[in-house]
């Protein structure tokens, strides 16, 4: 019985004590509007979810006056936590991971290894869904800003510069209720000021200094992933 029949039976004198009505009225579930939410505006999507992927990342070059300095190809892994703005939008906060090399070719010799690097990006930024009917692939953009840190093994300074991402992605919802889901996605990360002309880089007692060529934009990265992600 709702409210309305409830107090039909009240104004039409049917015999009911009042103090079952109100015993009755007060089984009946509060209205959404009493529990802070206007009526017709319930939430359909979580508000926080957590994404982790692992991918092949590109690594990016940058010229010195002693040759070209790249981080090595290798996997990279991540992960990011979002918090829905919106049925598409999200809040995103992301931090990469990729165990790599520093690398240098010398004028026109072979490419050598110069030592282990390790390269972390700490990004905040934010994804948008496209509609989220049309499955079972669900399309979206993602971006960010923040910092990477090139971090060699062999002692010599670390380096933290501005970092950028732009990416493109799809996800693939398991079951009903869209909570957990598989993704695929590729990204672009740049470096775009990591060193300025006749600037040292990678100084060390383990070896020389790299300095800043004449084009110093980069390195610029490329990243083809996989991944899950799971609605709190």
């Amino acid at each position: 019985m709702n409210y309305e029949s409830t107090w039909k039976l009240l104004g039409r004198g049917a015999g009911v004590s009042p103090m079952v009505v109100a015993m009755m009225l007060l089984q009946q579930p509060a209205p959404v509007a009493a529990q802070g939410i206007p009526l017709g505006q319930q939430p359909e999507f979580s508000p926080v979810s957590f994404a982790f992927h692992s991918g092949f990342r590109i690594g990016g070059a940058i010229a010195t006056t002693d040759g070209e300095v790249s981080v090595g190809d290798g996997l990279a892994y991540g992960g990011q936590i979002e918090f829905r703005t919106g049925r598409s939008g999200a809040f995103a906060i992301m931090v990469d991971y990729q165990p790599t090399t520093l690398d240098v070719r010398e004028g026109e010799g072979p490419e050598r290894k110069v030592t282990d690097l390790s390269v972390v990006h700490l990004l905040v930024g934010g994804t948008f869904e496209t509609d989220r009917s049309r499955r079972p692939l669900i399309g979206y953009g993602t971006g960010g800003i923040g910092a990477g840190l090139f971090k060699p093994g062999d002692g010599r300074d670390s380096r933290w510069t501005f970092a950028m991402m732009m990416g493109l992605g799809a996800r693939m919802p398991l079951g009903e209720g869209d909570r957990v889901s598989l993704r695929a996605e590729f990204r672009l990360i740049l470096e775009p000021y990591a060193v300025e002309q006749g600037e040292p880089l990678w100084c060390g007692d383990t070896g020389p200094c790299y300095v800043g060529g004449d084009n110093t934009f980069g390195p610029v990265q490329t990243e083809f992933s996989i991944g899950i992600s799971f609605l709190k």
